[in-house]
C-alpha cells in the first residue's frame, strides 16, 4: 500500500477531512489484508488516530480505546478454543500472568493512599494495557509480521500531523531551542516522540531484515515523518533507545546472516554487550550533555533518573515485602514515580509486583534466542526498545504498550514434558 500521496498533505488537510480519508484507507485495508491486521497497525502505531477520530465523534481519546476494549474482547472470546490449545500453551501462560497483574494492582490500589492519581492510574492501566494485550494475542492468533502492519502503520501515524494542524516541514516552527515540542500547548512530545521511534525502528528493521523492496517507499518515508518528531522531542529516553537497539541489530544481522530464516542468535547478549559500550562512549556523551543550555542537562528531580532510583530502592529497603501501594512513591513528595518498570512494581507492589515484572521480563528477553519464525523478528526488536524504554521513563500504566510484546513474547514459551522435551 502506498502511503506517500495521502501522507504527504495530511498537514495541510482539516482534521475532520483527514479523518474520513483514514477511515476510508481502514475499510479498503480491511478488505485486502484482513480486520485483525487493520487493529493490530492501529492498536500499534495509531493512537493518534484514534484520538484524532474520538475528538471529532465528542468522546475522549480513553472513551475511543475502551470502546475498542470491547471490540477486541469479543475477537478474543470468539477464539479462546484456539488461545488455549494445547499448541498455544504459552497464551494461557500470558492470561495468566495478566491476571495476576491487574490483580495485584487492583489489590494495590485499595490498600494504597487514595488519591487522584492512583485512580487515574488504575483507569488508565485497565484501558490501555487490555488494549495492547489483545492486540497482541490476535497478532499471535494470526502470525502478524511487522512488514504487514508497517505500511499501514505509516498512514495511521501520519494523522499526528493532523492533530497538531501543522506540516512535517512546520514542526520546528512550535519548537523552542530548549525545551523542543514540550512548549507546544495540547502536543504530548513524549508519546509522539516514542511513537516516532518505535515507527522509524521499524523501518530500520525491514530495511535490515526484510527481503520485501515493495516497502522502501514507505520505509523513505516513515523518516520523513518521524525524524521531526525524535529530533524536536529533546526525549532522551527515545535517543537512547533507539540508538541501543539499532547498533544491536547491526551486529545481530552480521552474527545471523538471515535471521528471518534461522533461529535465534546464541551471541545475542554479546551484541547488546558491545552496543552497550559503544553507546555509552558516545551517543549519551553527545546527546545528553553536549548543550548546555538543553534540558537534557537539567539536574532537576524529574529529569535526574539516578536520584530517583535511589529514592525507590531507600523505600523497598524500609518495605521489601509488602510496598507502599498504587501512588506509594508520590506520596513521600520524591517524585511522579521512579520512572523503572522493576522499581516502580517492588516499591508500589511490593515482592509480588517484583516476582511478576521479573517474570515478565525474564520471559521477553529469552523469547529472542527463540524467535526463529519470520512473523517474529521484527516485533522481538520493537519490544527490546520498549523493554528498555520502560526502565527510564513513565510509570507502569502509561507504558501499558509493553503487554503487546509481552503476549508475544509469552506464546514461545512451551509446556515442558517429562522426557524434558517441549510441547511444539
Amino acid at each position: 500500500m502506498m502511503a506517500l500521496p495521502s501522507a504527504v498533505v495530511l498537514g495541510a488537510l482539516p482534521s475532520a477531512l483527514a479523518i474520513l480519508a483514514g477511515v476510508g484507507v481502514a475499510v479498503l485495508a480491511v478488505a485486502k489484508v484482513g480486520l485483525s491486521t487493520v487493529l493490530v497497525s492501529v492498536v500499534i502505531f495509531g493512537l493518534p488516530f484514534v484520538a484524532s477520530c474520538a475528538k471529532l465523534a465528542g468522546l475522549s481519546p480513553t472513551e475511543a480505546v475502551m470502546a475498542l476494549d470491547v471490540f477486541l474482547a469479543i475477537l478474543v472470546v470468539k477464539n479462546y478454543q484456539s488461545f488455549l490449545s494445547r499448541r498455544r500453551t504459552g497464551i494461557g501462560y500470558f492470561l495468566l500472568w495478566w491476571f495476576l497483574f491487574l490483580f495485584s494492582y487492583s489489590f494495590y490500589l485499595i490498600i494504597g493512599p487514595q488519591s487522584a492519581y492512583s485512580y487515574f492510574s488504575w483507569s488508565y492501566l485497565f484501558v490501555y494495557g487490555n488494549y495492547y494485550a489483545m492486540a497482541g494475542l490476535l497478532a499471535v492468533k494470526d502470525k502478524i509480521s511487522l512488514s504487514d502492519v508497517f505500511p499501514l502503520g505509516v498512514v495511521w501515524f501520519g494523522f499526528q500531523y493532523a492533530i497538531m494542524g501543522v506540516s512535517v516541514f512546520g514542526i520546528s516552527d512550535i519548537a523552542d531551542t530548549r525545551a523542543g515540542l514540550r512548549i507546544a500547548e495540547g502536543f504530548d512530545a513524549i508519546g509522539s516522540a516514542r511513537g516516532a521511534g518505535l515507527l522509524m525502528l521499524a523501518a530500520i528493521q525491514l530495511f535490515l531484515f526484510s527481503r520485501n523492496r515493495m516497502l522502501l517507499p514507505q520505509i523513505i518515508f516513515c523518516f520523513i515523518i518521524t525524524a521531526p518528531l525524535v529530533w524536536y522531542s529533546y526525549t532522551r529516553q527515545v535517543y537512547v533507545a533507539l540508538a541501543f537497539v539499532v547498533v544491536a541489530m547491526m551486529l545481530y544481522r552480521v552474527i545471523s546472516r538471515d535471521k528471518t530464516e534461522k533461529g535465534g542468535s546464541k551471541y545475542f547478549f554479546l551484541v547488546i554487550g558491545v552496543a552497550a559500550i559503544v553507546l555509552g562512549g558516545l551517543v549519551i556523551q553527545d546527546l545528553l550533555i553536549s548543550n548546555p543550555d538543553s534540558r537534557l542537562s537539567t539536574d532537576g528531580m524529574e529529569f535526574n533518573r539516578l536520584s530517583l532510583w535511589v529514592a525507590g530502592l531507600d523505600l523497598i529497603m524500609s518495605d521489601p515485602i509488602f510496598g507502599y501501594g498504587v501512588g506509594g512513591f508520590q506520596k513521600f513528595g520524591i517524585g511522579l514515580w521512579p520512572h523503572n518498570w522493576f522499581l516502580e512494581a517492588w516499591v508500589e507492589l511490593g515482592i509480588m509486583g517484583l516476582f511478576l515484572t521479573v517474570i515478565g521480563g525474564a520471559v521477553f528477553v529469552s523469547s529472542l534466542f527463540r524467535a526463529g519464525y519470520s512473523w517474529l523478528v521484527g516485533w522481538c526488536f520493537l519490544g527490546l526498545y520498549y523493554l528498555i524504554v520502560v526502565q527510564v521513563s513513565g510509570d507502569i500504566s502509561r507504558n501499558s504498550m509493553i503487554f503487546f510484546f509481552l503476549a508475544i513474547a509469552f506464546s514461545l514459551v512451551k509446556k515442558a514434558t517429562k522426557s524434558g522435551r517441549s510441547i511444539a
